[in-house]
């Protein structure tokens, strides 16, 4: 079982060093592993076992005796493992840890079906955080998706509904939750998971030993020993807050007291904290919290929390979500905020890649009730950065001086400031990198680059359009942090600061908030990730008000309230829009009909950054931005809810209308097409990393220009997509749209398809620094993955397999794997064994996070005896000798039979000389 991380966050250009664990033979503690504490090895796994969880009928006691003869198996397998969480009702299965020699030993226990990574996630970057005093921005959001009206015409507000909030706890005693927890309070139930001390994130502070109990407060987001770390630090306590808020805040009645008002104000809550006070959770803490929503009867699961770039739906998270709507539970999860405009396809990610789970894109909000600083005469509201030690003062201030100039790209990088240069100035930098091979210019060095020459805070503007929400937090993990303050403008009051600064220099910060309309009203937000999932299926499938949200936040910081943005802000808000639904529909429809009925009415908005060039694609917005009349008050309604056309140049599939209504209803059949990406056509662009937007055009035929429904029946048509000429491996999409003769509501279908060969996408790829290739920890070794190593050329190298001296594999996936496979052979090609030559074997993979990031995977000199059969024999260690590794993959859809679609390489010799 191959050692790594489905996100391992290692960036080549910035790896400083090796950090060595000691390690032996089979059966020893950890080899050697790259990039210290960058390096997000797994430490725990998923084992799936063989008969399908409880919520599909097997008896519990079954499933017990299941996991009590995989313990007994691994045990005779010399498996000295550490239990986890044992699974029964939504998954079957345990979480373990083992030594990383011991994973592949795993797979061979007779009854494992299969073999997963536990992944650490991080909450979603808090992409801004601004205290208010308004309870504008939540008002503007719901508006957006036609919730006021819901409520205040329609007579909806989630009452009879509960929807579980599992994150970094509630704070319960605010009085829009009822101030108590229990059975008679508005928050009826909940548990915290993890306890305070919990840290999943690996790292000084690492501690992934629960210590539940019943209270899912969340941590004091003010308290002094807590520390931005990678995810949950100080503002992200109160992250779990801010969501249930948006889900289901009930301030009504003390709006003038500052109170806010939710999507379903009269919805129950559960809380299950699955967070600490600092870093990430584990995902196997993910299914248990979503086994205790099914046994406490939600009737819709939001989950803000998602593994970015596990885009497998197979992922254990995704699979147990599955099964909790298969229950009947309404399962919404945020999409991801690893999107950017033009990068980063594919980043959407498990649990929100779920077949059945309501995926979730985020749309900027109309306003945003922002602090300012004032230059010269001129008031300017920005974001806090995410990620800085400091807070930006609201008194006091400091000369503004420019690092270069609105045309400068990679500006406080490429023109990085000398020491000193900044002392006491505050620095103004335009948001941007520099073309590759540049070095990376993210927020991170731009800010740290300004501390470095003396400045007493950061102000970065866009570079585009639109709200910048950016996180200054340190890359790689352990680098020094930002403790200066760092507030991000829009590019046209960059601009303007900038063309004023002869005679207007001098900043000034003040406690001042105004209410700002935002340029990208009604538009994909621009973190917002893109999908599609691995196997070319259509996420996110719609989008909600993410985008300067003002909601709920603990009482110990900003009174209370706060605003900040994320999917994860987006994902509440249809979670209480699906209450709504079943509130409106009575509880007699099920969760998919929820999803259909959201998705069918939503509204398609343009792309962000010119929405008048076209749609945004659909895997981006998926069916568009939800509109809750609508979706309560249609007739009828179309299934599949979206069409996923998979690779080629088309399809033609079958789309049923059902009407429920007491009248035939005839339906105009059209077609819309959105913008299309595809390779980048900048010099040293990686594609899927980065992208170009494409302009074009497909084209629709159905069966019958129209289609008449009778009353309480179904009606059939059938669809042609043919894909325009967009060119080889693009997405291309759109919309079917239903238009009502004589009015009424329009329902539409997104559809989503690849162009050409999804195979020929290359998986094997060099991240900019000669990969794959195998390493040898060598004292002075340098290389362009870190010092302390070195790389084997054609002749190889020999191992003693004794403390750090292992054969380090480090290889770049530049897109999904469905399986890989570490074979061993002698040097000269011949089997090491007639049948059993498996080193390792790894299914549903996601692709690495950057394209300068890698997998890594140390070989301790063993092989498996079963080839993955589950026979039970031990793990054989491979004789001292000369011998090759093979590293091959198969690609996302290939066909393990055709050798065409498996990407190989095989190593330089290795010779393991055990003493």
């Amino acid at each position: 079982m191959l050692t790594r991380s489905l996100r391992l966050a290692v960036t080549l250009l910035c790896v400083a060093g090796l950090a060595v664990a000691p390690a032996g033979a089979a059966g020893g503690s950890s080899p050697a592993r790259i990039g210290g504490a960058a390096n997000e090895t797994a430490t725990k796994w998923f084992v799936e076992l063989a008969s399908p969880p409880a919520s599909k009928g097997t008896s519990k006691a079954a499933l017990k005796a299941e996991r009590d003869a995989f313990k007994s198996g691994a045990a005779a397998e010399g498996v000295k493992l550490t239990e986890g969480y044992a699974y029964d009702s939504l998954w079957n299965g345990m979480s373990v840890s083992v030594a990383p020699s011991q994973v592949a030993t795993l797979r061979s226990v007779p009854g494992v079906e299969a073999v997963f990574p536990v992944e650490t996630v991080s909450l979603p970057d808090l992409r801004s955080e601004n205290g208010g005093t308004s309870d504008i921005d939540l008002k503007n959001a719901l508006g957006l998706t036609g919730a006021d009206i819901a409520q205040n015409e329609l007579g909806l507000d989630g009452s009879g509904e509960t929807i579980a909030i599992i994150d970094s706890g509630l704070d319960y005693t605010l009085p829009e939750f009822g101030g108590c927890f229990g059975a008679g309070c508005k928050v009826r139930g909940g548990f915290d998971l993890v306890g305070d001390s919990y840290n999943a994130t690996p790292g000084p502070a690492f501690d992934a030993t629960p210590h539940p109990d019943g209270d899912p407060l969340p941590c004091d987001p003010d308290a002094a020993d807590r520390a931005e770390v990678l995810g949950a630090g100080t503002s992200d306590a109160a992250h779990g807050t801010h969501v249930a808020g948006i889900a289901a805040a009930d301030g009504r009645g003390h709006v003038d007291d500052g109170q806010v008002v939710g999507v379903a104000p009269g919805a129950k809550l559960l809380a299950y904290r699955v967070f600490g006070c600092n870093g990430g959770t584990d995902s196997d803490v993910l299914i248990h919290a979503m086994e205790l929503a099914l046994a406490d009867h939600a009737n819709v699961v939001n989950m803000s929390i998602g593994a970015a770039f596990n885009n497998w739906p197979q992922y254990p998270t995704a699979v147990a979500a599955d099964n909790l709507v298969d229950a009947g539970v309404t399962v919404v999860t945020s999409i991801g905020n690893s999107g950017l405009n033009g990068g980063q396809l594919w980043s959407a990610g498990a649990p929100g890649v779920g077949r059945k789970v309501i995926g979730v894109a985020s749309f900027d909000n109309r306003k945003a009730t922002l602090p300012a600083f004032r230059v010269g005469t001129r008031m300017v509201t920005y974001n806090r950065a995410a990620g800085s030690l400091a807070t930006v003062p609201l008194s006091g201030g400091g000369e503004i001086v420019a690092t270069g100039t609105p045309a400068t790209v990679g500006d406080g990088c490429v023109n990085a400031p000398a020491p000193g240069s900044l002392f006491g100035k505050i620095a103004l930098i335009r948001r941007g990198s520099a073309a590759p091979p540049a070095p990376t210019c993210g927020f991170y060095n731009k800010a740290i680059n300004a501390q470095n020459a003396g400045a007493i805070g950061v102000v970065i503007y866009n570079n585009v359009t639109g709200a910048l929400n950016p996180t200054v937090a340190p890359v790689p993990a352990g680098a020094p942090p930002v403790n200066i303050p760092v507030a991000a403008i829009t590019a046209a009051d960059g601009a303007a600061i900038f063309n004023n600064l002869a005679t207007d220099h001098t900043l000034t910060w003040t406690d001042q908030v105004l209410e700002t309309p935002l340029a990208t009203a009604g538009l994909i937000s621009d973190f917002s990730s893109f999908g599609t999932d691995a196997e070319l299926g259509l996420k996110p499938d719609l989008g909600g008000p993410g985008g300067q949200i003002y909601s709920t936040w603990p009482h110990q910081q900003f009174g209370g309230h706060n605003t900040i943005s994320g999917t994860s802000m987006s994902s509440p808000h249809v979670a209480g829009l699906a209450a709504l639904l079943l509130q409106a529909k009575h509880n007699s429809i099920s969760p998919a009909m929820v999803q259909t009925l959201l998705m069918n009415t939503a509204l398609p908005k343009g792309v962000n950054i010119a929405p008048g060039a076209g749609l945004e694609p659909t895997w981006r917005q998926g069916a568009g931005l939800a509109q809750i009349v609508e979706a309560v008050t249609t007739p009828a309604s179309v299934t599949p809810a979206k069409i996923s056309l998979g690779e080629g140049n088309g399809g033609s599939p079958n789309l049923t209308v059902s009407n429920t209504s007491s009248a035939p209803i005839t339906y105009d059949l059209s077609a819309l097409t959105t913008v299309g990406t595809g390779p980048p056509t900048a010099a040293g662009a990686v594609y899927p990393f980065n992208f170009s937007y494409l302009l074009g055009s497909n084209t629709a035929t159905f069966s019958s220009p129209s289609i008449t429904v009778p009353a309480g029946r179904t009606a059939s048509v059938r669809v042609t997509i043919q894909a325009g000429a967009w060119p080889d491996k693009s997405l291309y999409g759109g919309y079917v749209v239903l238009t009502p003769q004589g009015g009424g509501i329009t329902l539409r279908v997104p559809y989503v398809g690849f162009m050409g060969d999804y195979q020929s996408l290359p998986v094997l790829t060099g991240a900019g620094c000669g990969l794959p290739a195998v390493f040898k920890v060598t004292a002075g070794g340098t290389d362009c993955v870190g010092n302390g190593v070195s790389r084997l050329g054609a002749a190889g190298a020999t191992f003693t397999l004794q403390g750090a001296d292992f054969p380090i594999l480090l290889f770049h996936l530049n897109h999904q794997v469905r399986k890989l496979n570490i074979q061993v052979y002698k040097a000269d090609g011949s089997p090491v064994h007639p049948v059993f030559n498996y080193v390792s074997q790894d299914d549903f993979l996601g692709r690495n996070s950057a394209a300068g990031s890698f997998f890594e995977f140390d070989w301790d000199g063993t092989r498996t005896q079963d080839n993955g059969g589950g026979n039970g024999d031990h793990r054989k260690v491979v004789p001292n000798g000369r011998y090759v590794l093979k590293l091959s993959v198969l690609k996302a859809l290939g066909n393990a039979s055709n050798a065409a679609d498996w990407e190989t390489f095989t190593t330089p010799p290795i010779t393991l000389a055990r003493p």
